[in-house]
Formats: structure tokens, C-alpha cells, sequence
């Protein structure tokens, strides 16, 4: 991905503690959104008209439930574009949850580690 402007990265973060703090207040359709779900960053195009938000559950080592949940947070998607109605802005950008490959990654790595450590 392309390195974001200064405007793209204020935006960026508006969307982010936005997003947070709709997920802390719950109440949604499906349970699996209710869980521990964070935003560790969040990437939106020049145009600013889309966003890539990407996220991380509470358990990552499970692939198939990190799936479940992008499903169900995509599915939520115009839930959170409404609330991002809140900003004065002239559009809201269409979001896309992506789960974080890279935090999952590090766990994988830790995990390995701690096994290595186990086995000495």
C-alpha cells in the first residue's frame, strides 16, 4: 500500500477511534461483533472514498473464526458508515473489514517461540 498523505492519516484516525468506540458500545445483530474486536489501523484511499479497516479478535489463531467475524463486520459495514455521518464531511468512505495478517502472524511466531522455549 501506498504511504498516506498527512490529510489521509487525520482522516484515517477519525475513522478509527470512531469505529472503536462503536464497537465498545455493542448491541449488534450478530454476537460474534460483540466480542473483543480492535482496529489497529485503518487505510483509506486518496479520495478518500474508501477505507480498509483492518482488525484483530481476541483469538487470530483461529482463521476460520477471523473469517466469520470480517463476514459478520462487513456485513454490519453500513451500521458503521452511518456513524460516520457524525464527522462533517462531504461523503462517507465505504468501508472493508480486513482481518490483520500481521498481528496474526506475530502471534504465530510467539507461539513458535514459546514451543521452542518449552522444548529446551
Amino acid at each position: 500500500m501506498k504511504e498516506m498523505s498527512v490529510r489521509q492519516e487525520r482522516v484515517a484516525e477519525q475513522i478509527r477511534e470512531a469505529l472503536g468506540q462503536s464497537l465498545s458500545k455493542g448491541g449488534f445483530k450478530n454476537p460474534l461483533i460483540d466480542g473483543m474486536i480492535s482496529i489497529p489501523h485503518v487505510w483509506i484511499s486518496p479520495d478518500l472514498r474508501n477505507a480498509r479497516v483492518f482488525f484483530t479478535t481476541l483469538n487470530d489463531a483461529d482463521q476460520d473464526m477471523t473469517k466469520e467475524v470480517a463476514k459478520a463486520l462487513n456485513a454490519e459495514a453500513f451500521r458503521f458508515q452511518q456513524e460516520l455521518t457524525k464527522f462533517s464531511r462531504k461523503s462517507t468512505p465505504r468501508l472493508k473489514f480486513i482481518p490483520d495478517e500481521d498481528t496474526a502472524r506475530t502471534a504465530r511466531i510467539e507461539a513458535l517461540f514459546n514451543q521452542i522455549g518449552v522444548g529446551a
